[in-house]
């Protein structure tokens, strides 16, 4: 047993040594076990360990204890140490010769062991001794002064030197209390809460009101101008007729011109405005093809390429297009079968190791993984995705391999587009439609009621998302989205008929009809 003794010391000075010699990083780090007081230890192999003082682990305490703070960025020429006994921890034995001038104990003599037996003795070390404070005399809210080794004062805390009014003046009050006085459009206890404006009386504006941080700001309606007060609208007339867009003051008093949107050009009578074809000159640097739209254009190519990122430039296909699957929403049949057809979402062009993708009133595809980086991480299916066995056992799946990959990847990959295409906004994203051969921007809650041509009272319907795999089948639906529809029928004596309104508060049952009786 006296060898053993005598050899364990041994063993355990060899792994100091490789820990100090290992990365500074993981191995060799020293701490005290309460910031700048307590006891020492040292990471070794992935576990904080404590020193075995008896005998001693410095030669000389004092000096030691100065490199151990100074490395813990606590320097003091005067730390406090002292040992006491406790036979529950893990425990490093070994000598070390420091001069008091080391940046860390790396850096100090390591000398032989002693082959002494540890006795479980923990070096405590204190990097600011005799500092009263240290030991966090005064209650909350209050601030530790030293005024001598043994003598301390208590002091309130200036909350307001923290600055916590972050839209306002501080005011200290008692001991533990702040108050702040806040500007004007802010409120709460920091005045941090923007005070909505326009929820009372409408901001005092004419027409519309919007809410800014701290403040708020009136606007008017088309054909209107602001008047000085910077709250009453004024009807803008250029030559006895309203501006087509916007109505700016000029710097002239009581002057005002008409301005266009971006991607229109004022006409020459001062008011109207006229969409500009960006496409007319030079295709409007497409490569391939120039869509003109109002207010703007985009870029498309011809069957066979790709657009690239810069939304320009054609990049051919290089692979072979295998198959294709159309993506649809339809509203969900009370009986066996395919519901009304709604929108054609996207059709899906599965090549030999790239999946494309071709949206709605697009002739471009694209790589869907550069569109949209994150499809692949979406989750296969969600908790309220319905499975239907139909599909499984059709029999297009005898007609080859290709079909069988088609039916295997179609459902969940129109399942991603769906989730990708309408995103946060659900119904309320807008897509490009056409009105009477002109492109206009509408949501897909309001083109589903155009579609459909039928008045759906809440709690709604449920859209479903539904697959044609072509060439391989029949069209089957599969995903019920979370949003239901619900579209109102409007008598309109103006179009001698009606016309479909989407209702989109229809899952808290807000009835449109009771609107336009009030009227």
């Amino acid at each position: 047993m006296a060898g053993v003794e005598r050899n364990v010391p041994l063993v355990l000075t060899v792994l100091l040594c490789c820990m100090w010699m290992g990365d500074a990083q993981s191995h060799g780090d020293v701490r005290l076990t309460s910031g700048r007081t307590g006891y020492l230890q040292i990471y070794q192999y992935g576990v904080w360990k404590y020193l075995c003082d008896r005998p001693q682990f410095f030669t000389d305490q004092s000096k030691g204890a100065k490199v151990v703070c100074r490395e813990i960025e606590y320097p003091t020429d005067n730390p406090h140490t002292w040992n006491d006994y406790h036979s529950y921890y893990s425990y490093i034995t070994g000598r070390v010769e420091c001069n008091g001038t080391e940046a860390t104990i790396q850096e100090c003599k390591h000398l032989p062991n002693s082959n002494q037996r540890c006795h479980n003795n923990r070096m405590h070390i204190t990097c600011s001794a005799d500092d009263p404070c240290l030991s966090s005399p005064c209650p909350e809210d209050h601030t530790c002064t030293k005024i001598s080794d043994k003598r301390y004062e208590c002091k309130p805390v200036d909350h307001c030197a923290l600055s916590p009014c972050h839209h306002g003046n501080c005011s200290q009050g008692n001991d533990t209390d702040y108050t702040c006085a806040c500007q004007p459009g802010w409120a709460g206890r920091n005045c941090s809460e923007d005070i909505n404006e326009c929820e009372e009386n409408n901001g005092n504006c004419d027409h519309a009101c919007v809410n800014e941080e701290g403040s708020h700001r009136c606007q008017c309606r088309t054909g209107f101008r602001l008047l000085e007060n910077g709250r009453s609208c004024g009807e803008c007339l250029i030559n006895g007729n309203r501006c087509a867009h916007t109505c700016v003051n000029s710097s002239c008093a009581h002057s005002v011109h008409c301005q266009c949107h971006r991607g229109y050009l004022l006409g020459e009578n001062g008011y109207s405005c006229k969409d500009i074809d960006e496409c007319a000159k030079k295709k409007g640097g497409c490569e391939h093809l120039c869509a003109n739209t109002p207010g703007s254009y985009h870029c498309t190519c011809r069957d066979g390429y790709y657009l690239g990122r810069q939304k320009r430039r054609c990049f051919q296909q290089a692979e072979t297009i295998t198959d294709e699957c159309t993506c649809r929403l339809r509203v969900k049949a009370s009986h066996t079968g395919l519901g009304p057809s709604l929108v054609d979402l996207v059709t899906l062009k599965y090549g030999e190791k790239i999946l494309w993708a071709v949206e709605r009133n697009h002739r471009t595809a694209y790589k869907v993984v550069e569109k949209h980086p994150n499809f692949l991480k979406t989750r296969k299916r969600r908790e309220n995705a319905e499975e239907i066995d139909t599909y499984h056992d059709n029999e297009t799946l005898s007609q080859g391999k290709d079909c069988q990959k088609m039916y295997q990847n179609c459902p969940r990959d129109c399942m991603r587009m769906s989730e990708l295409l309408l995103g946060d906004q659900g119904f309320d994203r807008l897509t490009e439609t056409s009105v009477y051969g002109h492109p206009v921007n509408s949501s897909f809650g309001q083109l589903m009621c155009n579609r459909l041509k039928k008045r759906v009272s809440p709690p709604g319907v449920t859209v479903m998302v539904s697959f044609y795999p072509r060439g391989c089948g029949s069209e089957v639906s599969f995903y019920k989205l979370p949003s239901l529809l619900c579209c109102e029928k409007i008598s309109s004596p103006l179009l001698a008929g009606y016309f479909y309104l989407w209702n989109k508060k229809c899952s808290v049952g807000y009835d449109f009809r009771s609107l336009f009786r009030a009227m």
